[in-house]
């Protein structure tokens, strides 16, 4: 049996089949000088892999629910994508630049995206520097259309599995919600990054932080993932897993026994009743306290909320 550790990212233990999604083909963008009667073929082409993938993102946020808990996360994520798509100063922006320097447009738009994604690692917020992952995750998809690039299709990850990769994109991760997987072991990626987030909220265990883990660990073999404890255990004994399994069962009867709680008054051993508060950074995370039985809000992390306000109406 193999042990790695990792940086704990959304709780909770797994036991499944070993998955390995390769890593990307890093896209080859070519990087030439184009004449001045290229410009507008080259700006159509940009605009209709724009229109493209806001299509089939608009098709994937049409098929959610706008009244389901879990289904607002995922909302979230392809509402922001298409912001970012049809952000006017960022368009404006790569007009600009592909204009005055006459770049051909693949890399005009690859530059501009990752000059973007640096200025958020740098602004001096973390949640703000895992957004950067998005730019680059939604502009990477463009550029994908406009080469004609046909990425590993992840609806082809089977029930069951133990996902480890270098790092997964917000999509990727809300077509994983669906196949039932036992867990994410991912080497990129951080506790604020949308793919935390929307794993946490699907209740998948994932341990981040993980060197090269989808170079050390082979398909098919047996892995379990504790996300609590940040630790991947490949090819377990039987008493391991056997230890595990029992681990899973006692953390399924705790959840039970908590939601008995969840219309009681919190009281102190002596009787002295008090308020028990919620930490929140969306008005979305306030309906979840709500409903999980907080009697109000102890911190707003208001950053995140001013982020989402200047986003919406950019």
């Amino acid at each position: 049996m193999e042990v790695f550790l990792g940086i704990p990212a959304a709780d909770g233990t797994g036991i499944g089949t070993a998955f390995v999604i390769p890593d990307q083909v890093k896209r080859a963008i070519p990087q030439h000088h184009i004449n001045i009667d290229q410009l507008n073929k080259g700006w159509k082409r940009f605009e209709a892999a724009v229109q493209t993938v806001t299509l089939e993102l608009s098709e994937l946020l049409d098929s959610l629910s706008k009244t389901n808990e879990r289904d607002k996360a995922q909302r979230e994520v392809f509402e922001t994508y298409i912001l970012m798509l049809e952000d006017p100063v960022f368009k404006q922006e790569v007009r600009d630049f592909y204009e005055n320097q006459l770049f051909n447009i693949e890399y005009t738009v690859q530059f501009k995206a990752e000059e973007y994604a640096a200025k958020l690692r740098q602004a001096g917020n973390y949640y703000l520097s895992e957004r950067a992952q998005d730019i680059t995750d939604v502009f990477g998809r463009v550029l994908d259309e406009m080469l004609d690039i046909h990425p590993f299709d992840i609806n082809s990850v089977p029930d069951g599995s133990v996902i480890l990769a270098t790092s997964l994109s917000s999509s990727d991760t809300i077509i994983l919600s669906k196949r039932k997987i036992a867990g994410l072991a991912l080497s990129e990626g951080g506790v604020s990054s949308h793919v935390v987030i929307l794993a946490r909220n699907y209740g998948i265990p994932t341990v981040v932080g993980l060197e090269n883990i989808s170079k050390k660990v082979r398909n098919g073999e047996t892995v379990i993932i504790d996300g609590k404890d940040a630790e991947i255990l490949v090819s377990p004994d039987r008493n391991t897993i056997e230890d595990y399994k029992q681990k899973i069962r006692d953390e399924y009867q705790r959840k039970l026994s908590l939601r008995s709680f969840l219309n009681k008054p919190a009281v102190t051993k002596d009787g002295i009743r008090f308020k028990l508060l919620a930490n929140i950074g969306t008005p979305e995370e306030a309906e979840i306290a709500l409903a999980e039985g907080a009697d109000g809000i102890g911190l707003f992390r208001t950053e995140f909320f001013v982020y989402g306000s200047k986003r919406r109406f950019s």
